[in-house]
């Protein structure tokens, strides 16, 4: 259907909040100003965008209270929830759409954790 897609994010590895040094986030205050990526849209605070080397982008919101944390072990915290899309950016500007994430980070090892999405995009 036109307009219409169907995602599933792809695996991504990261480091948890102990292992952020400063000056670590500088280079997104730059990538926020040039995608002219609001703090909100229509009350829902913007958790997260995706945007592509055209500068489109898709702004995603987590809902309030769907979301929960759980021990998967002694040092690896699981996580999942539910979120929103509500709008963006040039081809994605009237982006609407759901999805559900999940995924894992270890305490222990900065190159261990997970992050995986999968919903519905129409715009």
């Amino acid at each position: 259907m036109p307009g219409q897609y169907q995602f599933c994010f792809f695996k991504h590895t990261g480091g948890p909040l102990p292992l952020i040094q400063p000056g670590d986030f500088t280079p997104f205050g730059t990538a926020n100003n040039s995608l002219h990526a609001p703090a909100s849209v229509y009350n829902q605070i913007i958790n997260s965008v995706l945007y592509n080397k055209k500068g489109d982008a898709i702004f995603t919101s987590a809902l309030t209270g769907t979301g929960s944390t759980f021990p998967v072990s002694e040092t690896v915290v699981g996580f999942n929830g539910k979120g929103i899309i509500v709008g963006g950016r040039g081809k994605f500007k009237h982006a609407i759409g759901e999805f559900d994430y999940s995924g894992y980070f270890s305490l222990a090892n900065p190159n261990d954790a997970e992050y995986n999405a999968d919903g519905r995009l129409d715009y």
